[in-house]
C-alpha cells in the first residue's frame, strides 16, 4: 500500500504544480510528438482551396506519422493555430472555417465552437476553458469546455491580430498591429484580462511567440525571418536580447514557434514547406525537421505519452484500479479513496 501511496501523491505533486496555463511554447518532457497546421493548397496565404488543410503528425525524431486531422473524413479549412491541452487533445482554430475543433490525442472531432468570427491563435487554460482571438478585431473571446460561450476576456484593440501565448503565471501575449501607429505591437493581459501594456512595440511583422523554461519570450518575425528573445524579469518590459535564430531574409517564411523541454526551437516555414529545428544556442544553421508540406503556419508540441492519465496499478490485497484523469481525481481519491 505504501508505494501504492506515493504514486499517488507523485501524481497529484505533479498536477499541483503545473503552471496555471498551458501553452505549446514548451513542453515537460524532452521528447515529445510535433503537430503542425497546414493550411493546405494555397496561392497565397490569404487564398486557399477550401477543405484542403491538414494537421499532420511527426515523431521527436522528424519521423512523418502521417495526417493527424483533414482530409475526406474531416475537413478544415486553412487551420491557423493549433494547441493542446494537459489532456492530449487538440485545438486548431480554422481562419476560412470560422469555428474551432476540439480533437482527441487519436485524431477524433470531439467538439466543434462555431465562432461566427475569423479566428486567429486559440489556447487551453488548465480549468479547460478555450480562449480564441478574432484576427479582425484584437478581441480575445473564451468558451467553456463543453463550447459555450462565455463572453470576451480582453480587447488587444489591434487591427487584426493572429498568434498568442500564456506564459507561466497565466498572462496572455498577443501579437498584431496597432490601428494608431500602423505598428506592429505585442501586448500582455493578466488572468483577469487587465491590460498591462505593450511588451514589444514597434516589432516589425511578429508571428509566432514562445517562452523558454526559463520564462525569456521569443518573438518570430515572418518578413525578417528572425527570432528574437526578450528578457522578462524582473518585469515587461524586458530588455532585448538579441536574435535567437536567423532565416533566409526575403522568404516572409517564419510563423509559428515552440519550445521542446531541452531547448530546441521549432519553427513553420512557411515559404520553404518545412518545419525548421534550431539547437537550444539558436544561430543561422537550423535542421530540416519535417519537409514536404504545403503551407505549414503553426505548431505544437504534444508531450508522450499524448494522454498523461495515470494508472498507479492495482491495491494491494485488492483487485480495483484507479484512473487518474487530471487533478480533480486525484484530489478526490485522496479526500475520499475512490
Amino acid at each position: 500500500m505504501r508505494t501504492f501511496s506515493h504514486a499517488v501523491l507523485a501524481a497529484l505533486a505533479v498536477l499541483m504544480f503545473t503552471p496555471l496555463f498551458v501553452s505549446p511554447s514548451f513542453a515537460d518532457v524532452a521528447a515529445g510528438d510535433v503537430l503542425v497546421a497546414d493550411l493546405g493548397n494555397c496561392s497565397t496565404q490569404d487564398v486557399c482551396e477550401p477543405g484542403t488543410g491538414t494537421i499532420r503528425r511527426y515523431s521527436a525524431l522528424g519521423m512523418d506519422l502521417g495526417v493527424f486531422a483533414g482530409g475526406p473524413s474531416f475537413q478544415l479549412s486553412a487551420p491557423w493555430s493549433i494547441t493542446a491541452d494537459q489532456l492530449g487533445n487538440i485545438y486548431v482554430s480554422e481562419r476560412d472555417g470560422q469555428r474551432v475543433t476540439k480533437f482527441s490525442p487519436a485524431g477524433d472531432p470531439l467538439l466543434t465552437i462555431t465562432t461566427g468570427f475569423t479566428p486567429g491563435g486559440v489556447r487551453v487554460g488548465t480549468d479547460r476553458t478555450i480562449y480564441v482571438v478574432d484576427s479582425s478585431s484584437g478581441k480575445i473571446n473564451r468558451y467553456s469546455e463543453f463550447g459555450a460561450g462565455l463572453g470576451s476576456f480582453a480587447s488587444a484593440a489591434l487591427v487584426s491580430a493572429d498568434f498568442m501565448a500564456f506564459d507561466a503565471q497565466g498572462n496572455l501575449y498577443v501579437t498584431g498591429t496597432d490601428s494608431v501607429l500602423d505598428e506592429f505591437v505585442r501586448r500582455v493581459f493578466s488572468p483577469t484580462g487587465a491590460n498591462l501594456g505593450d511588451v514589444v512595440a514597434g516589432f516589425f511583422a511578429p508571428a509566432g511567440i514562445a517562452f523558454d523554461a526559463q520564462g525569456n519570450l521569443y518573438v518570430a518575425s515572418s518578413t525578417s525571418n528572425i527570432v528574437e528573445q526578450y528578457s522578462l524579469s524582473p518585469i515587461p518590459p524586458g530588455a532585448d536580447l538579441g536574435t535567437f535564430a536567423f532565416g533566409d531574409p526575403g522568404d516572409d517564411s517564419f510563423r509559428g514557434i515552440a519550445f521542446d523541454a531541452s531547448g530546441n526551437l521549432y519553427v513553420a516555414s512557411s515559404a520553404r514547406r518545412s518545419i525548421l529545428r534550431f539547437p537550444p544556442a539558436g544561430g543561422t544553421a537550423p535542421e530540416s525537421f519535417a519537409s514536404g508540406l504545403s503551407f505549414p503556419w503553426d505548431l505544437v508540441i504534444v508531450p508522450m505519452p499524448a494522454n498523461p492519465a495515470v494508472t498507479p496499478g492495482r491495491k494491494e490485497g485488492g483487485g480495483r484500479k484507479f484512473e487518474f484523469r487530471d487533478q480533480r481525481d486525484c484530489i478526490q481519491f485522496v479526500n475520499t479513496g475512490k
